[in-house]
């Protein structure tokens, strides 16, 4: 019963280069044409089961709204790496499609950026793609600014506000920053220039959006939600087990399939006759 050594090889290098979890390889293999469980994947790790995570009361307040379409929903956010011996603060702003999980324009800053620039990063991203009905964010000084809320009225953007204290009101762009963080491995590895560290992201974003494949949407990449494309894993197939590529096996053969475990029963050919 068991799989061709090379598929459960490619198992094995997609752990050791840190791809995730069982479910995210099983996912990434599915990319590639090989359907496995995240059990299969789990089995062959030899990782013990995560234990249930313990039931915690989180504190909402008010409605979260729902993206239903792409650009329906973005939202924004703007975080903090560090640079090589914290000698540097780069800052990073990050325009999202909060449907798809698109990532859909960003920019790094050598210091806090102004809200002057922040208007022009979205009124990028709007003009690439089109305006969103809601834009949500933070309430920090940037997009609290006059000059920013003008600019989403002109584009016909209702602006909306997380939540202070609220869990899940911009959650998904948060973990969106913490994914790419580790990702890039910032914290391990600080870039030393704004260049160094925009080429860096540049790899890391392509990665995220088109091959990355993403748990809350199912195994799908961000760009195959946004643009609407068949997700690749659907084409997925099971890979074909040891014992069914050996039908000219010279001393057995199958006679019968166990009907509880569903396992071959092999019998000698000179026995059988």
């Amino acid at each position: 019963m068991r799989y061709s050594d090379v598929v459960r090889d490619a198992v094995a290098q997609t752990e050791e280069m840190g791809f995730g979890g069982n479910l995210r390889i099983a996912q990434t293999l599915a990319r590639a044409g090989i359907r496995l469980s995240r059990e299969t994947v789990r089995r062959w790790c030899k990782k013990p089961r995560p234990p249930r995570p313990s039931i915690q009361t989180k504190r909402r307040l008010g409605p979260i709204l729902a993206a239903k379409h792409p650009n329906h929903v973005w939202m924004m956010d703007i975080t903090e790496i560090t640079g090589l011996f914290g000698l540097f603060r780069f800052k990073l702003a990050v325009v999202m499609d909060v449907f798809s999980r698109m990532p859909l324009a960003g920019r790094v800053f050598t210091s806090e950026p102004s809200a002057d620039e922040i208007t022009r990063l979205v009124q990028y991203a709007a003009a690439r793609h089109g305006a969103p009905k809601h834009f949500v964010t933070d309430q920090g000084s940037q997009f609290t600014a006059s000059v920013f809320r003008q600019a989403l009225m002109a584009l016909g953007i209702r602006q909306r506000f997380g939540a202070v204290g609220a869990t899940g009101s911009i959650a998904i762009i948060e973990r969106f920053c913490r994914t790419l963080k580790e990702m890039l491995r910032l914290k391990l590895r600080p870039p030393l220039t704004a260049s160094a560290l925009h080429q860096r992201l540049q790899t890391g974003l392509h990665y995220y959006a088109y091959l990355k494949p993403h748990q809350g949407l199912g195994g799908a990449t961000p760009a195959e939600m946004y643009y609407g494309l068949s997700p690749a894993r659907q084409q997925a197939v099971r890979p074909p087990r040891a014992y069914e590529n050996k039908p000219d096996d010279s001393l057995f053969e199958i006679a019968y399939l166990d009907p509880e475990g569903f396992l071959p029963v092999l019998t000698p050919k000179s026995q059988a006759a």
